[in-house]
C-alpha cells in the first residue's frame, strides 16, 4: 500500500506537470493605450452567438454624476454601444439583458475598485467561461469594453480572448482632440465616426470650434461683409437664425442633440466653443454695430460697447441649453494687448454669466492679457486654460495662481498643432518624435510643471487641427485649406493613437516607436471605416472582365465577386476588342462599393465620344469626370482638374494613383506620368497636392464612349507597373 501511495504521489506530480505544460500562461495582450497591469491566466474564452451582454440589475440606470456631460449614459447605454460595435467588427450579434451572467457571457457592473481614485479606472477579468468588466462609472466600464474589443479584433475569428486580468486607469482626466469645424465643415456622420474612433483609444474630450473666419487685412478692409465667417449651429429663433449661413453647412438643434447623445453612449464629452471677442466676424456680419471698426477690424468685437456684451450673452442664452457639457469654451484668444482691461472684463463677464444663468463653467485659450497679477486684475481662476502658446502665458506661473491647465501647446519641445497644407512641419505631427517627446507637464524650459502644486492643476493634453489658410472668399472649394475630410483623417489617424498612449499612461520617452506603431496596426481603428477600405482577397479589388460574359451582369474576375449590374449598356466587339458602350445618363453599371480610400490605383482603357465633361464614376463622396481635354475628381465639394488631350474615339489607357497629402493623386496616360492633382492656395501662393478618393457606386450615368478595361488595385502601382499594364 505504501508503494502504491508513492506511485500515486508521483503520478499526481507528473499530471500537474503535464497540465502545467499543456496550459501555459498567456502573454499580455496588445492594447492601445497599453494596459497598466496584466495578471496572466491560462486558456481562452470564446464568444458565440449564444453569448449575451449582461448588465448588473442594481445599476443598469444609475447616472454617472462625475461625468463632464449632463444626463450621461448609464450602464445599459454602454452595453448597447458594445453590442453595436461587436456586430460591426465581428459576426457576433449579441443581445443585451439585465440580470445575472452565465457561461459565455459578458458581464458589465458598477463597483468601487480597491486603491483606485480615478473614476475612469476599470477591472476586466477574463475567465475561460466568461468576461466581467467592473468600474466605478459607466465611462470606466466603456473603457474596459474598448480593451476587450481591441483584443478580440486580433483573434482569427474576432471572438476569442486570452484568460487573465487587468486593472487599468488613466494618468490624466482630460484626453482629447480639437477640430476647427468653423473653417472647414464636417458632416455629423463623420464626426460620429470620430467619436467612435477617439473612444477606441480611450480619448474622452472632443473640442469643436464652432465659429471662425478668414482674416481681414486691416481695419479698413472693405471685404469684411463678404469674407467667409462660419457659424455651425442653426436655430429656429428668428432673432439669431441668420448667424448660420451656407446651404447645409450647419447643424440643427435636433441634429446636435442626437450627436451629443451618441457621444455620451461612447463616454465622450463634446466641448463646444464660440470664439470671441476676436475671431468674431460671423457675429459682426450678423450685427455690424458690435464690430470694432475703425479701431480694429471687424473680426473683433468692440468691448467699449455694452451691446457687444449683451449680444454675446443672448447668443449663449440661445445655445447653452443645447449643450450637455458642464464646461463651455468661450474662446478669448488673440485680442490686442491695447485692450487688455476691457478684455479681462469681457472674459469675466461672460464666464460669470454662463455660470450664474446656465450653471456651466468656462474655459478659454491662454492669452497673456488675461493675466495681470501686478495689478490684481487677472481673469477668475475658476476658468480653465487651454494653454496653446508659451508667448501668451506661462503654465508654471498660472497653475500656482490656481488655474487648471490643459496642454494644447503650439510650440515648446513638441507642438500639438496641425495646420494641413501649411507647409513645413506644421501640416502634420511627426508621430515617432511625438511619442517620445510629448508629455503634458512639459511646455519648454521655464514653462514646465514640476511641483505637486503645479501638477495638481494639470488636467491633461490634447492635439489640434486648424484650417487657417483660407483664400478670402466664401466659395466652398476655397475653405478648409483645400483639405478633404479623408485627407484630414490620414493626417491625424496615427496621432490619435499616439497621444492616447501618452495621456493614458504618462511619459513615453523610453518607448520603442516601431513596436508601438506595429501595435497600432494590430488593434485597427475600431468599428469605423475612416480609411475607406474595401474588403479584398488580394491586391486587386475589382477586375471587370469586359472580354466575356453576357446579359446585364458584369463579372468581376478579381476573386472578390464584386459584380456590377448593367443598365442600358451595349456590349460591342469580340475577344480582345470587346468593350462596354455607354450612351449617356441612362447607361450605367451599378457597383455599390461606396468609395475607395488612399493607397489604391484605378486603371482603365477608355474611348471618349463627347467633347463635354462627363461623369464616369460617382458615389456619395464625389465624382470622377472626364472629356477629351481634361479629367477632374471632386471630393468634399472640391473639384481638381488635370488637362490632357486625346483624340475622340481613340482608345486611351488612364491610371490614377490615390495617395493622401503630401504625395497626392497622380494621373498617367498610356503608361506615362502626365500630372498631379493640385490646388493653388492664394494666400501662400503655394501649390499643394490633393489626395482624392475614388467613387465606386456607379460606373457611367453620364458618359458617352466605351470602356475596354477597368481595374481597382489595393495599392499604389509603380510607374513600371502602370507602363506594363498599358502595353498589355
Amino acid at each position: 500500500m505504501k508503494v502504491l501511495g508513492n506511485w500515486c504521489t508521483i503520478f499526481g506530480v507528473l499530471s500537474l506537470a503535464i497540465a502545467s505544460q499543456a496550459a501555459p500562461k498567456n502573454n499580455q495582450p496588445v492594447v492601445v493605450p497599453s494596459l497598466k497591469t496584466w495578471t496572466s491566466g491560462s486558456g481562452h474564452v470564446q464568444l458565440t452567438h449564444a453569448s449575451r451582454i449582461v448588465v448588473d440589475s442594481n445599476y443598469q440606470s444609475e447616472n454617472d454624476q462625475a461625468s463632464r456631460m449632463e444626463n450621461p449614459a448609464n450602464l445599459k447605454d454602454i452595453a448597447a454601444t458594445l453590442a453595436d460595435d461587436l456586430k460591426t467588427i465581428s459576426s457576433l450579434d449579441l443581445s443585451v439583458v439585465v440580470g445575472k451572467p452565465r457561461n459565455g457571457d459578458i458581464y458589465l457592473e458598477l463597483g468601487e475598485l480597491k486603491n483606485q481614485t480615478s473614476d475612469e479606472a476599470y477591472l476586466m477579468k477574463i475567465a475561460t467561461s466568461s468576461i466581467t468588466v467592473t468600474g466605478p462609472t459607466s465611462r470606466a466600464v466603456y473603457y474596459g469594453t474598448r480593451s476587450m474589443l481591441q483584443i478580440l479584433v486580433q483573434s482569427n475569428g474576432k471572438d476569442t480572448l486570452p484568460a487573465g486580468e487587468t486593472l487599468d486607469w488613466p494618468t490624466y482626466p482630460i484626453r482629447g482632440f480639437f477640430l476647427d469645424d468653423a473653417r472647414k465643415y464636417f458632416p455629423l456622420y463623420f464626426l460620429k465616426d470620430y467619436i467612435r474612433f477617439m473612444g477606441w483609444f480611450k480619448l474622452n474630450t472632443f473640442h469643436l470650434h464652432l465659429n471662425d473666419n478668414d482674416f481681414l487685412s486691416s481695419p479698413t478692409d472693405p471685404t469684411w461683409k463678404t469674407k467667409y465667417a462660419g457659424f455651425r449651429l442653426k436655430t429656429d429663433n428668428p432673432a439669431l437664425s441668420g448667424l448660420a449661413r451656407g446651404e447645409d453647412q450647419w447643424y440643427t438643434q435636433s441634429e446636435f442633440r442626437d450627436f451629443q447623445d451618441f457621444a455620451k453612449a461612447n463616454a465622450m464629452t463634446i466641448l463646444p466653443e464660440f470664439d470671441s471677442p476676436a475671431h468674431s466676424l460671423a457675429f459682426v456680419q450678423f450685427k455690424p454695430e458690435i464690430g470694432a471698426y475703425p479701431v480694429l477690424d471687424n473680426s473683433y468685437l468692440d468691448l467699449n460697447k455694452t451691446i457687444a456684451f449683451t449680444f454675446m450673452e443672448s447668443v449663449w442664452d440661445e445655445f447653452a441649453p443645447w449643450f450637455d457639457s458642464k464646461t463651455l469654451h468661450i474662446g478669448a484668444d488673440e485680442y490686442p494687448a491695447s485692450q487688455a482691461v476691457q478684455f479681462r472684463k469681457y472674459v469675466n463677464t461672460i464666464a460669470r454669466y454662463i455660470w450664474e444663468k446656465h450653471g456651466k463653467r468656462a474655459q478659454v485659450w491662454g492669452t497673456g492679457i488675461e493675466f495681470d497679477p501686478a495689478n490684481k486684475s487677472s481673469i477668475d481662476n475658476n476658468i480653465t486654460i487651454s494653454h496653446w502658446a508659451n508667448w501668451e502665458d506661462n503654465p508654471a506661473n498660472i497653475t500656482l495662481d490656481g488655474f487648471e491647465v490643459i496642454n494644447v501647446n503650439d510650440g515648446g519641445p513638441c507642438s500639438t498643432y496641425i495646420v494641413p497644407k501649411s507647409g513645413g512641419s506644421g501640416d502634420s505631427i511627426n508621430d515617432v518624435n511625438f511619442l517620445t517627446e510629448y508629455n503634458p507637464p512639459i511646455f519648454g524650459a521655464g514653462y514646465n510643471l514640476k511641483t505637486p502644486e503645479q501638477l495638481s492643476k494639470l488636467l491633461g493634453g490634447m492635439f489640434a487641427v486648424w484650417f487657417g489658410l483660407m483664400t478670402g472668399d466664401a466659395k466652398p472649394d476655397n475653405l478648409g485649406n483645400s483639405t478633404t475630410k479623408w485627407e484630414t483623417h490620414s493626417i491625424v489617424g496615427n496621432t490619435m493613437a499616439t497621444i492616447s498612449q501618452i495621456v493614458w499612461n504618462g511619459s513615453q520617452k523610453d518607448a520603442d516607436p516601431d513596436s508601438f506603431f506595429t501595435n497600432v496596426e494590430a488593434v485597427t481603428q475600431g468599428p469605423v471605416n475612416l480609411k475607406l477600405e474595401i474588403p479584398t482577397k488580394g491586391d486587386m479589388i475589382i477586375d471587370y472582365d469586359l472580354k466575356g460574359g453576357n446579359g446585364n451582369v458584369l463579372q468581376d474576375s478579381s476573386g472578390n465577386g464584386y459584380n456590377a449590374k448593367l443598365s442600358n449598356i451595349n456590349r460591342v466587339g469580340q475577344g480582345n476588342s470587346s468593350a462596354l458602350a455607354f450612351s449617356g445618363p441612362s447607361s450605367q453599371a451599378t457597383i455599390n462599393l461606396g468609395t475607395k480610400g488612399f493607397k489604391s490605383t484605378l486603371a482603365m482603357q477608355i474611348t471618349i465620344k463627347n467633347t463635354k465633361l462627363q461623369t464616369l464614376l460617382s458615389s456619395d463622396q464625389g465624382q470622377l469626370q472626364l472629356s477629351q481635354s481634361q479629367i477632374s475628381i471632386s471630393n468634399d465639394n472640391y473639384t481638381y482638374t488635370v488637362d490632357f488631350n486625346t483624340t475622340l474615339s481613340k482608345t486611351t489607357n488612364i491610371a490614377i494613383t490615390s495617395e493622401s497629402y503630401p504625395i497626392g493623386s497622380k494621373l498617367y496616360l498610356d503608361g506615362k506620368f502626365h500630372g498631379n492633382f493640385t490646388y493653388l492656395i492664394p494666400r501662400t501662393k503655394s501649390i499643394v497636392p490633393m489626395g482624392l478618393v475614388t467613387p465606386l457606386d456607379v460606373l457611367g450615368g453620364g458618359f458617352e464612349g466605351s470602356l475596354s478595361a477597368f481595374q481597382i488595385y489595393n495599392h499604389v502601382l509603380s510607374q513600371s507597373e502602370i507602363s506594363k499594364l498599358a502595353k498589355a
